[in-house]
């Protein structure tokens, strides 16, 4: 198996490392070994992303402008996940920025890149979010065998990648058969179908999950996800992870997500059809009214005249 290099560009508020992180999760369940790589300098990944952040030996600013890098190197370098034997990360310290750092070349990154890749079977690489103004993501998304572009279901959202899209449409070296568009982070309330004509072909569609927004905010994002909407989440990594992997080809992807996207128009309309009837059954959210010749929940038990047998 060949490995491979999946770079992530994204608009803001889409949840980028987040969903890196994720992705990471779901290669990692069939026992790969996976190392993502977050080239965020400004808003360094490992402080929020690991508890024990303070034992990183090397910042990956570092690593990317030394003369000479070695694989043992690299391999000291990267983070342990407390409780996820196939993952680890790599990337800026707690403190860094970019002006601490030699200027970087060309052919130092490129080596890194290739070293590391000879590493692990897959590389996830977080891009920073000004894609054009760091050298590192430039180079990875040049060399990535797969780029994921995940963007919001909001104005801000579609701006940003129509942004992106002129950029990497003005380049050979970024072909759009090894881009991926996935819809993230998309509100039950937004109309995907609207936002997914503006993106254009549109692998999937990653829904809104209030339990990846409370395990980002405790540090907790390697922790899965349990909740109905957590679950449903993970169905579509799991997808992106198939894709990746070759399990699964677009064409097959795209057939599984047509039928989800069937059920759940049958949900919606079954539901819309049934909405008037829950209202003559008085049926509320709290649970199931009388229906005819029922009592409510809670009412009084009709008295019975005991003498003439009457209510």
């Amino acid at each position: 198996m060949k490995n491979k290099t999946i770079a992530i560009i994204g608009s803001p508020g889409c949840g980028k490392t987040s969903n890196a992180v994720k992705l990471a999760m779901s290669l990692a369940k069939h026992n790969q070994n996976v190392v993502i790589v977050s080239l965020e300098c400004s808003v360094p990944a490992i402080p929020y992303l690991l508890s024990n952040f303070e034992e990183q030996s090397a910042s990956l600013g570092d690593l990317l402008t030394r003369a000479a890098l070695s694989q043992q190197e690299i391999a000291s370098a990267c983070m342990t996940v407390p409780k996820q034997n196939h993952i680890s990360v790599l990337g800026y310290q707690f403190g860094d920025f970019r002006a601490k750092f030699p200027a970087m070349v060309y052919e130092r990154v490129h080596d890194f890149a290739f070293q590391l890749k000879s590493l692990v079977p897959y590389i996830i690489v977080d891009c920073a979010s000004s894609i054009e103004d760091d050298p590192a993501s430039n180079l990875f998304l040049q060399e990535a065998d797969m780029i994921l572009r995940f963007g919001s279901a909001d104005l801000k959202g579609m701006s940003c990648f129509n942004t992106l899209d002129k950029l990497l449409d003005n380049q050979a070296s970024f072909p759009r058969e090894k881009q991926l568009t996935i819809i993230s982070n998309c509100w039950a309330s937004q109309n995907w179908q609207r936002v997914s004509a503006v993106y254009g072909d549109v692998f999937d569609v990653l829904p809104h999950c209030p339990d990846l927004a409370y395990q980002y905010d405790e540090m907790d994002l390697f922790n899965t996800l349990a909740s109905k909407e957590g679950l449903k989440y993970m169905d579509v990594m799991e997808r992106i992870a198939s894709r990746i992997t070759g399990n699964m080809t677009t064409r097959e992807a795209i057939t599984e997500i047509k039928g989800e996207r069937e059920k759940e128009k049958k949900a919606e309309k079954k539901d819309i059809l049934l909405k008037p009837l829950r209202s003559v059954l008085n049926i509320g959210s709290r649970g199931k009214g009388a229906g005819p010749g029922q009592r409510k929940p809670g009412a009084a038990k009709p008295k019975i005249n005991r003498k003439n047998g009457e209510w």
